[in-house]
């Protein structure tokens, strides 16, 4: 499990990753709220766009504010052909094949 989250969060490696079309509006808008320390929930239709947003979040922080690369998580199910035959139900097992990440 651990080897999707990794595919997942390129950056933990220190890997270049893409973030397709340019949103400065909407980065612009959330930037701000991202230095709030709360959960921040991105909706909309699928492949809106949600992912990109969320791609040029990470590397801009990773960037611009200096976070460090395993302090930024990608999960979910989607983007990576194995995390689509995964259950919600691994989630436990997930946390415990990345607990060395952070620790």
């Amino acid at each position: 499990m651990s080897e999707i989250y990794y595919a997942l969060n390129p950056w933990w490696e220190g890997k270049d990753f893409p973030v397709g079309i340019s949103r400065p509006r909407y980065i612009d808008e959330l930037s701000p709220k991202m230095k709030r320390r709360q959960i921040e929930v991105l909706t909309g239709s699928r492949r809106a766009g949600k992912t990109t947003i969320l791609k040029q979040l990470i590397k801009q922080a990773l960037k611009d504010v200096r976070i460090p690369a395993n302090s930024a998580t990608r999960s979910g199910h989607s983007g990576h052909p194995g995390a689509e035959r995964r259950k919600t139900t691994s989630f436990n097992h997930m946390v415990a094949d990345l607990a060395p990440v952070f620790a």
